[in-house]
């Protein structure tokens, strides 16, 4: 096997393994749609809700939200997110879109 034959192969491989991650940041035009997209697109949602602290809540209401923290509470994720992001990029600011670069390669 060729060294081009190789690259080709294990750039397919890759794309098999991220292909269930691809468009669970719960966005329509983004939608995974592949096996199990339901739970896929709703842990998507839900990490935008836990990272944004409710502010960007993906088409739920402020009333569903507040359920499934009442059930399943985040212990102030959304707040150690933003103190790694103060860490990581001297402001919190800076640090979330040094996260968001490399996530949507802006």
């Amino acid at each position: 096997m060729n060294e081009a034959t190789q690259i080709k192969d294990h750039r397919e491989r890759v794309e098999r393994l991220l292909e269930p991650f691809r468009g669970s940041l719960g966005n329509d035009y983004n939608a995974y749609r592949g096996a199990h997209a339901d739970v896929v697109n709703a842990c998507g949602k839900g990490d935008w809700i836990d990272a944004t602290g409710g502010k960007v809540r993906k088409g739920l209401s402020r009333d569903q939200v507040a359920q499934v923290e009442a059930a399943i509470p985040s212990y102030g994720f959304a707040d150690i997110l933003q103190r790694l992001a103060k860490d990581l990029g001297g402001t919190a600011f800076k640090g979330n879109m040094r996260v968001l670069s490399h996530v949507f390669k802006i």
